[in-house]
């Protein structure tokens, strides 16, 4: 016999930072809302684990964080490039430092206490959309869900829930690596370290820890045979920062991966489903900070369903003021990010000489290069 289905006004699926947020915004409105979450909490997620201090606001007035100084504030920026040249600046306007197993698993229980209905460790296998226009969403358990509004937060892998009707990207794909490690190293300061095909990050997080994190294109970690730790010896190491941070550091956890994944904006609406987070693009760590979008896109994403539930607008309206956000303002962020991230990493040594001389004759290029990886406060 079949599960009997739920209904919902909102199904949310994905249990992210966006998915999560957009949640807790919606409940407290009193919207009924249902998050379905493949994994369960707390959990760790490869990221760089920075959040822009544009996001301070929006986490202080929502009970996420009761005042900022509660995590490291980083306040510092180091850029480093392959041949080990440091360049240094403030970091405008900043930001703090938190790891995903804390911040997600601290949204999952705000969530749950602002009403939300969770269903954790199970997943959307299809969406279809009914001839009255509710969502039928049927889960890997067989469970079934009714909803009148179906929102994608499954971050960069999405794509089995909705048909694709665009080509695969020409692109190469990336992947993934972080630790929790001990180091010494200020807790102000964050750094970035390029090498060939890619780059790492690293920065303070809560308890003493630091999140070493690095992404690189998948065709260098296949010359290594897949194997990470030849990678780091052979690649990593050669970044002289790099090689001098790796022999100091102790690893606490780790190493957790991720890969096959592009860069670039997708969709922020398709057939009546609406998107949101890594769902809705993939800016690159380097020039952007994809945390402070997430929560960006469930702020945007919230008033426009609260004022549809209230009657204030209809469902056209909702999408096309939802793809003037995405269609502007996200696209535009995250092509600049792709852009400058391409610019940075040109394997040419000739345009890499050029940029790390620009930075030492005009210091002030690197703060106007990191003022571009973040946004206005909301």
């Amino acid at each position: 016999m079949k599960n009997p289905s739920s209904q919902t006004n909102v199904a949310i699926i994905g249990g992210g930072l966006a998915g999560l947020s957009l949640a807790c915004l919606l409940s407290r409105d009193n919207i009924p809302v249902t998050l379905v979450e493949k994994e369960d909490y707390p959990r760790h997620k490869v990221c760089g684990e920075f959040i822009s201090r544009e996001s301070m606001d929006f986490l202080i007035r929502t009970g996420i964080f009761e005042k900022e100084n509660n995590y490291p504030l980083i306040d510092r920026f180091e850029l480093v490039f392959p041949n080990g040249k440091v360049h240094t600046c403030d970091l405008e306007p900043g930001g703090i430092g938190i790891s995903r197993f804390t911040l997600d698993h601290k949204l999952y229980q705000l969530a749950l206490n602002s009403g939300v209905n969770i269903i954790n460790k199970d997943k959307a296998n299809t969406i279809t959309r009914q001839e009255n226009g509710e969502f039928q969403i049927e889960l890997k358990s067989g469970k079934q869900l009714i909803s009148k509004v179906a929102v994608i937060a499954a971050g960069r892998r999405s794509t089995s829930l909705y048909k694709d009707s665009k080509p695969k990207a020409d692109r190469l794909s990336w992947f993934g690596v972080k630790y929790h490690i001990d180091l010494p190293m200020d807790i102000d300061l964050i750094r970035i370290m390029m090498f060939e095909g890619g780059y790492a990050g690293v920065s303070a997080v809560e308890d003493g820890r630091y999140c070493f994190c690095y992404l690189a294109k998948s065709k260098y970690l296949k010359k290594f045979k897949g194997n990470i730790d030849r990678f780091e010896e052979g690649l990593l190491r050669k970044n002289p920062e790099i090689d001098k941070l790796l022999n100091q550091r102790t690893i606490i956890d780790g190493p957790f991966t991720t890969s096959g994944f592009h860069f670039g904006y997708k969709q922020i609406e398709k057939d009546d489903l609406l998107f949101c987070g890594d769902a809705s693009g993939f800016i690159p760590p380097l020039t952007g900070n994809g945390m402070s979008l997430a929560f960006r896109n469930a702020v945007n994403l919230h008033p426009l369903l609260v004022k549809y539930f209230n009657g204030e607008i209809n469902w056209e309206k909702l999408k096309a003021d939802y793809r003037k956000y995405g269609d502007g303002y996200l696209e535009k962020r995250i092509s600049s990010g792709e852009f400058l991230q391409n610019l940075a990493l040109d394997p040419g040594i000739f345009i890499q000489t050029i940029l790390s001389g620009s930075m030492t004759l005009f210091p002030f290029m690197l703060k106007q290069l990191s003022k571009k990886a973040t946004g206005k406060p909301f």
